[in-house]
Order: C-alpha cells, then structure tokens, then sequence
C-alpha cells in the first residue's frame, strides 16, 4: 500500500508525487505563450510600454534585441531550476521547498495580472496566468490539507526560493544572449 501522502486526497484528485510533477507542466506550457507571444509583441509595443514606464527601457531593450532561440534558451534554464526543485521536493519529499517554489510562481503570476492591469490590454502572459494561478492556490491548499505543508517552512523556503530565482533569472538572460551570439556567428546567413 502506498503512503498516506502518496494516496488521492484533498482538493485534487490526484497523488501527491503526481501533483508535485504538475509543477513543470504548468510551468512551461505558461511558457510557451511567453516564447510564442512575447518577442512579437514586444517588438509592436515595446516603445509604448518604455513611453509609460521608462523603468522597463533596459529589460525591453534587452529582450528586443534577442532571438527566438536565445529567449528560448533564457526559458530553458528557468525551466532547468524549476525541473531541479521539483525533482529534489519528490525524491527527498520537501514538500515545502515545492510550496515555496510554487508561491514563488503564484508570486509571478500576480505580476503579470498586475502588468494586464496596468497596461489595459493584452500582455503575452495572460491567457495561461489565470489557469496559472489557479492550480497554484488549488495545489498548495491540496498539500496543505494532506497535513504536508508548514507554513514557518514554506515561508522560508519561499525567501530563499525567490532569491536563488532573481539570480537564476538574470543569469538565463546572460545565457540567453551568449546563446544568441554564438548562434549568429555559427549561424550568420541565418540572421
């Protein structure tokens, strides 16, 4: 018989292990419409969103001037991380660490709506950030029900979660752009 914490209960019907591995999935497919959607209209309205919020000029100007494929890459290293804290919290059972990685998506998830709010159009995050959101507060309120989640625990793991994705975060955009470098000098007719 598996463990209590294996078996379905709570407010998701599935096991905790296969809730844990949703993680990713909703990651990336929130992702995807980042790739997809996000170069193309940030090139349309970047120099309306810098225009209103001159903070932005700089990650603007950077992400402008990226690839598809180097923006990919930026995505495939976040990825990378997320994939890492999944596989830790289920091998180890940190169900914390999980939860806080996972506030830590909500967290970014509310910046987009926030970014939907301010802007009063479509953002290329939106779509998949409601859904999003959703199976955060949903998964964690599951694993809280389980009895497997302390909230001292996950706050902390939350801080020190959100802290090594700042850094993970600039150091994908510095990948990202190295990627493209590399691709546009082994691949010059390409571009």
């Amino acid at each position: 018989m598996r463990p209590a914490h294996c078996r379905a209960v709570g407010a998701i019907p599935l096991s905790t292990e296969a809730l844990i591995w949703l993680f990713p999935v909703v990651f990336i497919i929130h992702d995807f419409e980042e790739i997809i959607m996000g170069p193309p209209w940030l090139r349309q309205h970047g120099d309306t969103v810098v225009g209103r919020f001159p903070f932005t000029a700089t990650v603007v100007a950077r992400i402008r001037g990226v690839t598809a494929s180097g923006f990919a890459m930026m995505v495939l290293v976040m990825f990378s991380l997320v994939v890492a804290i999944t596989l830790i919290s289920a091998q180890f059972e940190l169900f914390n660490l999980w939860a806080g990685a996972v506030t830590v998506f909500l967290l970014h998830f509310i910046v987009h709506f926030g970014q939907f709010l301010v802007y009063r159009a479509y953002v290329p995050v939106i779509v998949t950030s409601v859904p999003g959101a959703i199976w955060c507060v949903v998964a964690l309120k599951s694993l809280w029900e389980r009895g497997l989640l302390d909230a001292a625990q996950t706050g902390q793991w939350t801080l020190m979660v959100a802290a090594g994705a700042a850094i993970w975060f600039f150091a994908a955009h510095k990948i990202g752009a190295w990627f493209d470098i590399w691709l546009r000098k082994t691949f010059p007719a390409a571009f």
